[in-house]
């Protein structure tokens, strides 16, 4: 089973997410792993190394925040992020999603 330090030296080791999308889920990550400790964080340790993001327009998606899974990518849309959304919440959605089993179909 994976470390939770083997998680955040990869969460801190991507070149792709800036330093607040970093400590942003580093808080989270942390709280979930305390309240529920025997998670297994092998899919979220290795999707951190390679996790992207990219901001998006309302026009593409209204989805504030969501995780696109083939793509191994965060999809924020700032306009919608500035509204009455708890942002907290839907990186930790997100967070969580990584963590389920999940392969790329060949054909899809």
């Amino acid at each position: 089973m994976t470390t939770l330090n083997e998680v955040m030296e990869n969460l801190y080791a991507n070149p792709h997410l800036t330093e607040e999308v970093k400590e942003n889920m580093d808080v989270l990550i942390q709280i979930f792993h305390k309240n529920l400790p025997d998670v297994d964080l092998t899919y979220l340790s290795k999707r951190l190394k390679t996790l992207t993001y990219e901001t998006t327009s309302k026009f593409v998606t209204e989805v504030p925040l969501s995780y696109n899974k083939p793509q191994n990518k965060l999809v924020f849309v700032k306009s919608e992020l500035e509204k009455d959304y708890d942002a907290k919440y839907l990186l930790m959605v997100a967070l969580i999603e990584m963590m389920e089993e999940f392969e790329v179909s060949q054909n899809a």
